[in-house]
């Protein structure tokens, strides 16, 4: 299938065509262009946030769908502070423990959905796999659904 890309995290994983999780995170988010949504089990790694921050600069609406855990307690004010200045910023917080799905979506056509949190170890260091899907109609079907949460 030419619209899915294996990505995956951990030294042993990465290579021979498998792309590494935190650069398809970092390229998903700056490169959006018209709407970003994404899912936060846990978010620790302020480098997708200053991304995040990027995006909204250059008018991309903006939903943060993020897990109610005090890991997220930084992120959270943090991302409050950036709405103040940003209206299209939409943060939905999720009860405690309710949220583990690790998914962005670009400008409603891609899609990437994996095991890897938003911080150091999940981005990096530990065994994650996922998958990023390019086609509208998945893309739409994963919006729909963490829109009904």
């Amino acid at each position: 299938m030419e619209n899915v890309i294996l990505v995956a995290t951990g030294y042993q994983w990465i290579g021979n065509g498998v792309r590494a999780f935190d650069s398809k995170i970092i390229e998903l988010i700056s490169g959006s262009k018209k709407n970003l949504l994404l899912t936060a089990y846990s978010l620790t790694n302020f480098k997708v946030i200053e991304k995040i921050e990027e995006c909204l600069e250059r008018g991309v609406s903006v939903e943060v769908y993020i897990n109610q855990d005090e890991n997220n307690t930084k992120a959270l004010h943090r991302l409050e502070q950036i709405r103040k200045n940003y209206p299209y910023l939409h943060i939905k917080v999720i009860a405690s423990g309710t949220l583990h799905a690790k998914i962005i979506v670009s400008d409603q056509t891609r899609v990437l959905i994996g095991s890897a949190n938003l911080t150091h170890s999940g981005m990096l260091k530990n065994y994650e796999l996922g998958v990023e899907i390019t086609d509208n109609e998945i893309s739409q079907q994963v919006i729909k659904i963490l829109r009904g949460i």
